[in-house]
């Protein structure tokens, strides 16, 4: 029975984890949309839409993603519609692996 306990409680953490990351994700939408105007306003080649992210990084003070990010928005095809929904996708990801290797990293400026 305690080893039952143990995986629930395991389980429970995960949830609050996502929960918190889902939080995290709300608190920063305003900030998400405004990357998404300032990249409509410029080139929409990935180049462009990963430099106007890289201007714009100072609107997500609250997390410090690795580069591999913009490397990864370089290689996919973005819709712009669809930019919200796919920095939302990228910032849980990166969240969620933060978390789980011991939490956040302020960014150094």
């Amino acid at each position: 029975m305690a080893h039952c306990t143990s995986n629930k409680s395991f389980r429970e953490r995960i949830v609050e984890r996502i929960e918190a990351a889902r939080m995290s994700l709300r608190r920063i939408q305003s900030d998400v949309d405004a990357v998404g105007k300032s990249i409509g306003s410029l080139d929409t080649k990935p180049e462009g839409i990963a430099a106007a992210i890289q201007m714009n990084w100072g609107l997500l003070d609250n997390f410090n993603p690795p580069s591999a990010d913009l490397n990864i928005l370089g290689c996919v095809e973005i819709n712009i519609e669809n930019l919200d929904n796919q920095v939302a996708e990228m910032w849980e990801t990166w969240v969620l692996l933060a978390e789980m290797n011991g939490g956040l990293r302020p960014i150094m400026r």
